[in-house]
């Protein structure tokens, strides 16, 4: 739908909790009939995927806890402003993003405790963004990321997981695309283990192919709580209660 439908939609009834929209703009300017101040209280659950790029410009949403943005062009300019307008306490974040200005985003909800990735950069670029000072995401519990032939991406996970697990991170999924040698080295899979014997759930994952501890990857059966991918049209909807395992 475009976007000033939803717009208006969210205008006309302003008590609906969980919104699924698929959005198409064919004027990259975006909705112009709507002022930038359209309150949707109740508004708990906002799922965006399509043409969304800079719809939050719109919306004033206090009472939302799970945000989840399929589009790889995401203004997060407009993202910022939309927090610090909503002053919402955001449990659940998934956004596509190239980790250029993931960090400014991430500065403005430091109530998130469930976050997922997708993104095309470097593992080591998301460690620094979430081992800096200031302590970006200090409640961090879950992380889910999506990375897109991320070159040694080992080098950077193991000392970042464990930064964060001593900061309260405990279960991580890597999604790792297009590689043909993806589990890492057997130091680095030792180092995993043991952050794994400490409590840590990990899991390593190339389409049909996962390990989640031991020396070897297991590929008889689905891990229990493995994450789905994110399809470039769909995003699932996510609990809303932080303390559940993705599905």
């Amino acid at each position: 739908m475009p976007s000033t439908t939803l717009l208006l939609i969210l205008q006309q009834l302003p008590q609906l909790l969980h919104v699924v929209a698929h959005l198409h703009d064919n004027n990259s300017s975006g909705p112009v009939t709507i002022a930038p101040s359209l309150l949707a209280p109740s508004l708990q659950s906002f799922i965006l995927r399509g043409d969304c790029s800079n719809i939050l410009e719109f919306l004033t949403l206090p009472g939302l806890r799970n945000l989840q943005i399929n589009h790889a062009d995401i203004d997060f300019c407009s993202c910022l402003e939309f927090f610090k307008r909503s002053a919402c306490s955001l449990n659940y974040l998934a956004v596509r993003c190239d980790g250029g200005k993931l960090a400014a985003c991430l500065d403005a909800i430091p109530t998130v405790t469930s976050l997922y990735i997708d993104g095309n950069c470097d593992m080591s670029l998301f460690a620094r963004i979430l081992t800096g000072t200031p302590l970006l995401v200090p409640r961090l519990s879950t992380l889910t990321l999506r990375l897109f032939r991320p070159k040694d991406y080992h080098l950077s996970l193991v000392d970042f997981l464990a930064e964060r697990f001593a900061r309260g991170l405990v279960s991580v999924k890597v999604h790792l695309d297009h590689m043909s040698s993806w589990l890492p080295p057997a130091d680095c899979l030792a180092k995993l283990n043991e952050l794994i014997s400490g409590g840590m759930d990990v899991e390593l994952r190339r389409a049909e192919q996962f390990w989640n501890g031991g020396d070897y990857c297991p590929q008889q059966s689905e891990p229990e709580g493995a994450t789905q991918l994110l399809s470039d049209d769909l995003l699932l909807m996510h609990k809303l209660d932080p303390r559940e395992k993705f599905p």
